[in-house]
């Protein structure tokens, strides 16, 4: 029985975290933490790009990014990093990981308009804000919570 796609999927231990038996549910959890504006899950993110580690002929670039561009709303956790750490130089080149590389420095140097004027003009950063439901909303807020500790 599958997990629907608005659930995060059971946590994953010993052994099975490794099963790659569970990249379907997982992807499709990743997919609804974005288009869905599903709560963000660290532990579905980092059990998904464990996957894909041991198996990086099954890496899904399309999820990879989904789940990069929600965790950029967790800031200033550093789960986009860790993320990041995890991937492969091939996927680190790939255009559309770039784009969220790119905007996830921008958030970091507090460069805000640069930030919107690039989540505008860059097509790949200007696709994955729109297919991460709420994305801006949650930018917003982390900013005015970093903002307000500082």
């Amino acid at each position: 029985m599958s997990t629907p796609s608005h659930l995060p999927p059971p946590p994953l231990v010993g052994l099975e975290r490794y099963n790659p038996e569970h990249l379907d549910s997982l992807e499709e959890f990743a997919f609804a933490m974005s288009e869905l504006g599903v709560p963000y899950s660290r532990d579905a993110a980092l059990a998904l790009f464990k996957l894909y580690q041991f198996n990086p002929d099954c890496a899904n670039t399309e999820a990879i990014t989904k789940i990069l561009t929600k965790a950029i709303t967790q800031l200033p956790e550093n789960d986009t990093t860790l993320l990041l750490a995890m991937l492969d130089e091939e996927q680190h080149n790939k255009p559309e990981i770039q784009a969220v590389i790119e905007m996830l420095a921008l958030l970091r140097e507090a460069s805000y308009k640069e930030f919107w004027r690039y989540t505008k003009d860059d097509p790949n950063a200007k696709m994955n804000v729109e297919s991460c439901k709420g994305f801006t909303e949650q930018i917003k807020q982390c900013k005015s919570e970093i903002v307000h500790t500082v």
